[in-house]
């Protein structure tokens, strides 16, 4: 997803830098014939930028908004710790665990 994100920033800048350049040029030269064809592309490419832009603000969102996969893991790991700490078999292994613990702190030396 980031990639694609990355992809279409770079292609929105590549032809919003090639439609600018391709206006600048027609309009050093109006009457050439080469230079309608250069505006004529410009207007096209820009035409172009709306579209492209909202895709790049879409690739952009999704990857600021949907975390990664260790991200995902993490959370998943979690909540499944959760559920057992808070099960009942849970609660009664951390009781043994304190029993077995209070047992090794009330040893004499």
């Amino acid at each position: 997803m980031e990639f694609i994100a990355v992809i279409s920033s770079i292609t929105l800048a590549a032809i919003f830098i090639i439609a600018c350049i391709n206006k600048q040029m027609s309009q050093e030269y109006p009457d050439s014939p080469e230079s309608k064809k250069e505006l004529n592309l410009a207007k096209r490419l820009f035409s172009i930028l709306p579209k492209l832009f909202i895709t790049v603000v879409i690739f952009m969102s999704l990857t600021i908004i949907v975390p990664s996969t260790k991200t995902m893991y993490l959370i998943a790991g979690s909540e499944i710790g959760e559920g057992i700490v808070v099960s009942e078999t849970g609660k009664r292994v951390q009781e043994a665990i304190n029993k077995k613990l209070d047992e090794y702190l009330t040893e004499p030396e």
